[in-house]
């Protein structure tokens, strides 16, 4: 439908690869920025097909949540939509809506023009090329991109490469990004990247984890070890909680409790017998992650994070 409409379109952080990113009319992950709202608030009407439209997808900062009075949800659920914020919601499956919808568009696409829809989604695009070049963990971003292939299931953690990552990876194909949205869990990916793992045959998976986040749940390194899945965690060693350490600093509040005691998660990884490196540039990441994709069995990489980038680098 949106190829029909000439109209944009911004995936929700579950939908990552649903329509590749060099697609025309793909906005990417993109509602957490600016342009992406521009769109939102400019469009005559806004489709949200199989999403609650929630603040963990960025659609609830500022400026607000679409006008409800041109928003339309397509939802299995009618239910499952913004506490307070009430919206029309057509209750079928999307693909059944999307069927019918293509079968009342007219054949021939509409609208195309100086500021029809490949125009718009271009414009986000740009945003997220700027936003990433200039993002410090852009480079280590781009590291993970270059060393994945298109089989690859990649997992995210509550850590702060991964929440870039959710908007500033890119990926093509559908199917391969899992993330504990809304929840703000610690320590989730490697059980989740495990089960990944078992659920797809054979496919290699990629978690992406902080070192603080890791020691919820890093004695599932023995569950990798004993199935011999094709599983490579990347920890991103930053010496604690990071993005805990800011929030308090955001709040004005002392930082307590943000640094963790593990300090050779290398050595814990080769404890349990799997492959280990410890690296701290984005090549070098590029280079270990593609090997361990290739020897297909568990393995940990973890990232000496910069300086700058560091628990305590705010007070050095």
């Amino acid at each position: 439908p949106a190829e029909r409409i000439d109209a944009p379109v911004i995936l929700t952080g579950n939908a990552k690869g649903l329509l590749p990113e060099a697609h025309p009319l793909s906005a990417g992950v993109s509602a957490f920025f600016p342009s992406a709202h521009r769109l939102l608030v400019d469009a005559d009407l806004v489709l949200g097909l199989g999403t609650e439209l929630s603040d963990s997808e960025g659609f609830a900062v500022s400026p607000p949540n679409p006008d409800p009075a041109k928003l339309i949800r397509v939802d299995i659920d009618a239910g499952s939509e913004p506490p307070g914020l009430p919206l029309p919601t057509v209750e079928m499956r999307v693909a059944d809506f999307i069927e019918l919808a293509i079968d009342s568009l007219p054949s021939e696409p509409m609208g195309r023009g100086a500021n029809g829809g490949e125009h718009r989604a271009a414009a986000v695009r740009t945003e997220l090329a700027e936003e990433r070049a200039a993002d410090p963990y852009g480079r280590w971003i781009e590291a993970v991109e270059r060393a994945i292939t298109d089989e690859v299931v990649l997992v995210a953690d509550s850590a702060q490469v991964a929440y870039q990552s959710h908007g500033l990876l890119r990926l093509d194909t559908p199917g391969r990004w899992l993330a504990p949205y809304g929840f703000g869990t610690l320590g989730p990916a490697l059980p989740m990247a495990i089960g990944a793992a078992v659920g797809s045959g054979s496919r290699p998976v990629v978690a992406l984890a902080g070192d603080g986040g890791s020691l919820f749940t890093l004695a599932e390194l023995a569950t990798a070890r004993d199935l011999g899945v094709p599983l490579t965690l990347v920890i991103w060693d930053n010496g604690g909680y990071r993005e805990i350490e800011t929030s308090f600093q955001r709040e004005g509040i002392r930082p307590a409790g943000v640094q963790t005691s593990a300090q050779d998660l290398a050595a814990i990884a080769a404890g349990f017998g799997l492959a280990s490196a410890r690296l701290s540039t984005p090549e070098e990441l590029e280079a270990r992650l593609r090997a361990a994709i290739a020897d297909r069995a568990p393995a940990v990489i973890v990232v000496d994070a910069p300086a700058g980038l560091r628990v305590g680098a705010d007070a050095a």
